[in-house]
């Protein structure tokens, strides 16, 4: 009898491309394309793929030179020997290596002769950009334990065992079934379609949303992503950093954990890093403080918003898992400040990724999750000038608060060369003194999946490695 796994879905994926952003598509791409290195559920540390060894380096000249061996014996899905130019030519394509590094090929070796100082190169070969691929039309050839389908399309996506995988998964076909959500917000089609057996897991659904489904099992573990509130500096009502700081400390982010899930000390942000990222967590000075807030607000006059726009994400998140109702209690805590919230929804990926890119907005209800360990890339996506949406050609680009700030480009630098604590908490500091953005909560990954579905493990990343899954009473 043929496994196959039906996966429920919210958002389509509307392009195979490893730098594509978002949680679903990242879903399937990790099942089709290997990276040279990956993070392995279980593992705190990064382990080699596609890389026979470890990053060697080479010499001792400035900027450092690092090596890496490609490991024998590896095809790609249509039998064709993966070879170091494959790998070359995939990461040139990956903005996060090319940026960071000169790539040349010395078959098997692939050489790396970085342009800036990075303590910790190897954790950015583990970021899903880095998926190996050649293109096949409009579909991609990887060498993960799966591969795409001859019918497979965005609200389907259909994956058949890869023959010639390096380890064989125990299933035979993995489907991944897009149910958008209705126009409240609310994914009212993927809870009837897991209801009647229709899907077997899914990864999209808010916590606790299984209590309303007989016959299935809900896991919750923490993940490493944070659901913020971006404030935009580049708007006229917010452009003074006092006014930024006044609605910051006007946010509950306890009472907004305490909404979204049973347990709130566990999930209230105390930083925008995510535990699980940092060595030594640094907890930012955004304190809830109404008297505080009323006082900056009435020092700055004028200057003082008295409504604002707020742009809230499209669905469930695992980061925001209830975005409409985290937005209704945003609006009621700025209301005690005299700020009036307009809250702008939208009901798509795409719709909202235009109204991001647009900065039209005064504030942004989203987040992100980490893509690799490395907190570096966790900052810069969230507080580089170069990862403004709209303005940056980064799929992961998420500084929706539009921070431009020399002094921090510099801590980010500096950060990314040595990984020195004081220069954490540098970078800390003036994000509470600029206030772009309000760390709500941190998120969780939460599958719900039929009691048949054995072998469910959470990566360090919280993406689920599906590969490992199998079904009971099949095979």
């Amino acid at each position: 009898m043929t496994k196959i796994l039906r996966v429920g879905m919210l958002t389509p994926i509307a392009k195979l491309n490893p730098t594509a952003p978002e949680h679903e598509t990242a879903l399937v791409l990790k099942l089709v394309l290997d990276t040279p290195y990956a993070a392995l559920p279980g593992k705190a540390e990064l382990e080699p793929v596609l890389f026979a060894g470890p990053l060697e380096r080479v010499g001792s000249s400035e900027p450092p030179v690092y090596r890496a061996r490609v490991r024998d014996g590896i095809r790609f899905s249509d039998g064709l020997p993966l070879a170091a130019h494959h790998v070359a030519a995939s990461l040139r394509h990956a903005r996060l290596i090319r940026e960071q590094a000169q790539i040349a090929v010395e078959e098997p070796w692939v050489v790396f002769t970085l342009r800036k100082p990075n303590g910790r190169f190897d954790l950015s070969l583990g970021h899903q950009q880095c998926g190996i691929y050649r293109p096949h039309g409009a579909s991609l050839i990887g060498t993960g334990p799966f591969a795409f389908a001859p019918d497979s399309r965005p609200e389907r996506v259909h994956l058949l065992r890869n023959p010639n995988a390096r380890r064989r998964p125990p299933l035979d076909e993995i489907v991944f079934e897009a149910h958008a959500p209705d126009r409240e917000g609310r994914p009212t089609a993927l809870y009837e379609a897991l209801a009647r057996g229709a899907l077997d897991v899914t990864t999209v659904l808010p916590p606790d949303g299984s209590n309303r489904l007989e016959g299935l099992r809900q896991t919750q573990l923490p993940g490493p992503s944070t659901g913020s509130l971006f404030l935009n500096t580049q708007s006229p009502r917010l452009r003074q950093a006092a006014v930024r700081q006044a609605l910051a400390h006007g946010v509950d982010r306890h009472a907004v954990a305490a909404d979204a899930y049973r347990n709130p000390l566990a999930f209230a942000a105390t930083s925008l890093l995510p535990r699980g990222l940092a060595v030594a967590p640094v907890r930012d000075g955004l304190t809830f403080d109404p008297a505080r807030a009323k006082a900056l607000l009435a020092a700055a006059g004028t200057a003082a918003p008295r409504q604002l726009s707020l742009l809230v994400t499209w669905a469930p998140r695992p980061y925001l898992p209830r975005p409409r109702q985290t937005a209704e209690l945003l609006r009621s805590q700025l209301a005690t400040l005299g700020v009036a919230l307009e809250l702008v929804h939208t009901h798509s990926l795409d719709e909202f990724l235009k109204a991001e890119a647009s900065g039209r907005c005064d504030l942004v209800l989203a987040g992100w999750t980490a893509e690799t360990l490395d907190p570096c890339d966790y900052l810069e996506c969230h507080l580089s000038s170069a990862r403004i949406p709209g303005e940056s050609s980064h799929e992961d680009s998420t500084n929706n608060g539009r921070l431009r700030s020399p002094e921090m480009e510099q801590l980010l630098l500096g950060y990314r060369a040595d990984r020195r604590h004081e220069q954490l908490v540098a970078i800390m500091d003036l994000l509470t003194k600029e206030a772009p953005l309000v760390p709500l909560i941190y998120g969780a990954i939460t599958f719900v999946h039929a009691f048949r579905v054995t072998g469910l493990r959470p990566s360090s990343l919280s993406l689920l490695d599906l590969a490992a899954v199998d079904l009971l009473g099949q095979g």
